[in-house]
């Protein structure tokens, strides 16, 4: 079993329906008016807001496969710095890629599984230090959403990469979750 992930210029319709459509009970749980100003956003604009939202230019957009089986879509960029204020003192990262979204699918078990594996996050580290030269990656995902409650579980069973930080003065919506090799 291998995770592979290639960068795209383009999403493939039928990919994109496919992880979409496992991710969809995940993605109408989310609060749109407060993550996109979209007030009861119907079920088609919100499968347009997420395309759009991969496909965005200036974000680098990949495709992630379990075994062939498109699991996942994430678009996102190198951000110089980021930081926050911890009382007085300032936390700083530098060079880090920000996932800005995602969408996750099932793999050919039918399973989400495959996001909680030191593989994934293995594949992660190597793709972007060898890419993009990352220091790291952050991950600002809305908060109760099944990306931040994946990720975290993630941490606590100690399968991601990295050094991780939390922003604690992230707001209610979104959370910045930190990754630094």
């Amino acid at each position: 079993m291998a995770i592979t992930v290639e960068t795209v210029t383009e999403l493939d319709d039928s990919i994109f329906d496919s992880i979409y459509a496992d991710s969809k009970t995940d993605l109408e749980a989310i609060d749109y008016e407060k993550l996109f100003a979209e007030t009861n956003p119907s079920s088609d604009r919100k499968k347009e807001i997420f395309k759009s939202r991969l496909d965005r230019d200036g974000y680098n957009t990949f495709l992630w496969k379990k075994d062939d089986t498109p699991i996942l879509y994430t678009s996102g960029n190198i951000v110089a710095e980021y930081g926050w204020y911890d009382g007085n003192t300032k936390v700083e990262f530098t060079n880090l890629f920000n996932f800005r979204v995602a969408i996750m699918g099932f793999d050919a078990g039918n399973s989400k599984d495959w996001c909680k594996t030191n593989e994934f996050y293995l594949t992660v580290k190597n793709h972007l230090v060898n890419n993009f030269s990352a220091n790291g990656y952050i991950i600002e995902a809305p908060v109760g959403s099944a990306l931040f409650t994946s990720t975290k579980q993630a941490q606590a069973n100690g399968v991601c990469e990295g050094t991780y930080s939390e922003n604690p003065n992230g707001n209610q919506i979104n959370r910045g979750l930190v990754w630094v090799y």
